[in-house]
């Protein structure tokens, strides 16, 4: 059995489109999830920034150097559970990320 040029040219277009559809799809998830982490960053910066102002306020209006040593104390748990929260969350985009 023998091609005509026109199932060729139908076949090749057929495959184009394919492969474009495809590209697109990727691109958009990639995309999206690039957003959703650039979010996630910005988001997490602020916190950071938010969170560092409150704490350098707490330590000079700190009386004494016990005060501060309960500051700094009491910021570690706060700060790992951010931590974890963030990679979770990162993890979350990977995993929506098919």
């Amino acid at each position: 059995m023998t091609a005509t040029p026109e199932q060729i040219v139908a076949a090749s277009k057929a495959n184009v489109e394919a492969g474009l559809k495809s590209a697109s799809a990727f691109v958009t998830t990639v995309f999206t999830a690039a957003e959703r982490v650039a979010t996630l960053n910005l988001a997490t910066a602020r916190t950071a920034f938010d969170d560092s102002v409150a704490f350098s306020k707490a330590v000079l209006a700190a009386k004494d150097p016990k005060e501060v040593v309960a500051l700094q104390l009491g910021s570690v748990p706060p700060a790992v559970e951010k931590g974890v929260a963030y990679g979770r969350s990162l993890s979350e985009i990977g995993g929506d990320t098919k």
